[in-house]
């Protein structure tokens, strides 16, 4: 599995711990971490493969809060170059993350979950909404203590953050 992680403006210390606790669930074969604040002129050049220059299968997305904003068009930019995308956005409120590809949604309280739609909740392929709500940072920061209600394949259930990424990044094609 190829995984990049767009953080958005906070510690890296909380990506740190996000990581740590991805790592639990989920052993990636290629991580890249992408800071908001770096260009991503370079970015392209990792992930196409070295002998055919073509995007090289499907490339997994996790974003955070304003990580959205930069990841969304890195996305959408990827598969008009021929690749797949499945994009996991935490707390990308007010983003609309419309268009191809998978796209799953998690919010930090009911309320972000509600709004943050455009225009349904049925554009993505699921959604996860922490219950109780949790602080903004604790979300990103610790994904395996945030429970609440996650919905894959029109199937909603009670489980972790951390569950649902997992599940997502490890479901077939």
């Amino acid at each position: 599995m190829r995984l990049l992680v767009f953080p958005g403006y906070h510690s890296p210390d909380l990506t740190a711990s996000f990581l740590r606790s991805l790592r639990r669930r989920v052993a990636p074969g290629q991580l890249w971490v992408w800071p908001i604040s770096q260009t991503w002129g370079d970015l392209p050049g990792v992930l196409f493969d070295q002998q055919t220059g073509q995007p090289d299968a499907l490339l997994h997305i996790i974003t955070f809060s304003a990580g959205a904003v930069a990841a969304y068009p890195w996305a959408m930019a990827w598969q008009r170059w021929g690749g797949r995308v499945r994009l996991i956005a935490m707390d990308g409120w007010g983003m609309p993350l419309v268009g191809g590809g998978s796209i799953y949604r998690m919010s930090h309280d009911l309320y972000t979950h509600r709004t943050t739609y455009f225009p349904s909740p049925m554009e993505g392929e699921g959604y996860f909404y922490a219950d109780p709500e949790i602080a903004h940072l604790s979300f990103w920061r610790s994904p395996h203590a945030v429970c609440g209600m996650g919905a894959i394949d029109g199937v909603v259930q009670p489980m972790t953050a951390l569950d649902f990424i997992a599940t997502v990044l490890t479901q077939g094609p």
